[in-house]
C-alpha cells in the first residue's frame, strides 16, 4: 500500500513539473516571437529608410532638371523681348541672335536628355526578398519540440550489415569521407577517391545511382541541393535527390566549390577558369563576381558569410584564403 501512495506521488510531482516545463517552453516561443518581430521590424524600417533617401536622390535630380529648364525658358523669353527691341539694330539684333541660337541649341541638348531619361527611368518601387517568405512558408513552427527521456542503459549494437559502395571503374582506396539521408531515406556517401556523390538504396544496399563531384550545398530550405560537377557545371537536385537541372557556362571551367548566400543565390568556384561565378536557385547565371585579376589562381572551396556579406575562396596553388567583401 506504502509503495502504491509512494508511486501516485511520484506521479503527482512529475504532472506538475510537467505543467512547470509547459509554462517555461511557451514563455521561451513567446519571447523568441518577440525577438523575431524585432528583428523583422528593424529590416523594415531599414527598407522604408533605403526607399525615403532613393526617393530625395530622384526628387533632388527631377528638381534640378526643372529648374535648368525654367531657367532656359526664362532666358529665352528674355532673349525674345531684345530681337523686337532691336528692330532697325543690325549690330544689337546681331548678337541677340546668336545669343538665341546658343540658347535653343541648349534647349535642345535639354530635351534630349529629358527624353532619354523618359525612357530609362524606372518608377520607385519595392520587391519583397521571396526567399525570406518562402522560408517562413515553409517552417512548421518557430523551433523544436522536444521530449526529454533518460535512457538508463548503454547503447548495444542490435545488428550489423556492410554496404558495399564500390562500382565497376572504382579505384581502390578508402573513398567515403561524408554521408547524409536525403528525405526518401536514400544514403548519400561522397567517394573523394572517385570524385563521385553516390546513393544508395537502404532497399537493395547498392549504390542506386551516382554524379561526378566534390561538393555540394543545400538551399536555406534545403529542398534543392547543388553540386559542382567538374564536367558539367552546377547540377541542381531536390531534397530527395532527384535531378532537377544542370547549368553550364563558358564563364564556368571544371566547377568545384559551391555555396548559397541564404537570398536565393549559389556561388560556384571555376577551378580552371579562375573565378566565382553567380547563379540563382534555378540554374540562371547572374554573372562572374570574382575573377583571376582579382587574385584568384586555380580557387578550390568558397563559403559565404551571411552576416557580414564576405566570400571566403580557397585556393590549391596556395596557403591563402580570399576575403571579398560584396555588396
Amino acid at each position: 500500500m506504502t509503495s502504491m501512495k509512494s508511486m501516485s506521488k511520484s506521479k503527482d510531482e512529475k504532472l506538475e513539473a510537467l505543467k512547470g516545463a509547459k509554462h517555461e517552453a511557451i514563455e521561451k516561443v513567446e519571447l523568441y516571437e518577440k525577438a523575431l518581430k524585432s528583428m523583422i521590424g528593424r529590416a523594415a524600417e531599414d527598407s522604408k529608410s533605403e526607399i525615403v533617401t532613393t526617393y530625395q536622390e530622384l526628387e533632388n535630380d527631377i528638381l534640378q532638371d526643372k529648374h535648368n529648364v525654367d531657367t532656359v525658358d526664362d532666358e529665352l523669353q528674355q532673349l525674345e523681348g531684345k530681337l523686337k527691341r532691336s528692330e532697325g539694330n543690325r549690330a544689337q539684333r546681331f548678337v541677340c541672335s546668336k545669343q538665341a541660337d546658343k540658347k535653343l541649341k541648349e534647349a535642345e541638348r535639354l530635351k534630349v536628355n529629358q527624353d532619354k531619361r523618359s525612357n530609362e527611368d524606372v518608377p520607385l518601387s519595392f520587391t519583397p526578398n521571396q526567399s525570406v517568405m518562402n522560408y517562413v512558408k515553409g517552417l512548421h513552427g518557430i523551433g523544436q519540440v522536444k521530449v526529454s527521456r533518460k535512457k538508463v542503459d548503454m547503447y548495444r549494437i542490435k545488428g550489423h550489415r556492410d554496404i558495399d559502395i564500390r562500382m565497376t571503374g572504382d579505384i581502390e582506396g578508402y573513398p567515403s569521407v561524408g554521408c547524409c539521408l536525403t528525405k526518401d531515406n536514400k544514403l548519400i556517401v561522397t567517394d573523394y577517391n572517385n570524385k563521385k556523390l553516390k546513393r544508395i538504396n537502404l532497399d537493395t544496399m547498392s549504390v542506386e545511382d551516382y554524379c561526378k563531384s566534390r561538393h555540394i550545398t543545400f538551399n536555406e530550405n534545403g529542398d534543392k541541393m547543388f553540386v559542382g560537377d567538374g564536367n558539367k557545371g552546377l547540377v541542381c537536385f531536390d531534397g530527395a535527390g532527384n535531378y532537377l537541372s544542370t547549368s553550364s557556362d563558358n564563364d564556368l571551367k571544371n566547377a568545384d566549390g559551391v555555396c548559397v548566400d541564404g537570398y536565393g543565390n549559389v556561388f560556384v568556384v571555376g577551378c580552371n577558369s579562375h573565378n566565382v561565378v553567380q547563379y540563382n536557385e534555378d540554374g540562371k547565371k547572374i554573372g562572374v563576381i570574382v575573377q583571376q585579376q582579382d587574385g584568384l589562381n586555380w580557387p578550390g572551396s568558397v563559403c559565404f558569410h551571411q552576416e557580414l556579406n564576405i566570400l571566403f575562396v580557397t585556393m590549391a596553388s596556395s596557403n591563402v584564403v580570399k576575403m571579398y567583401e560584396l555588396e
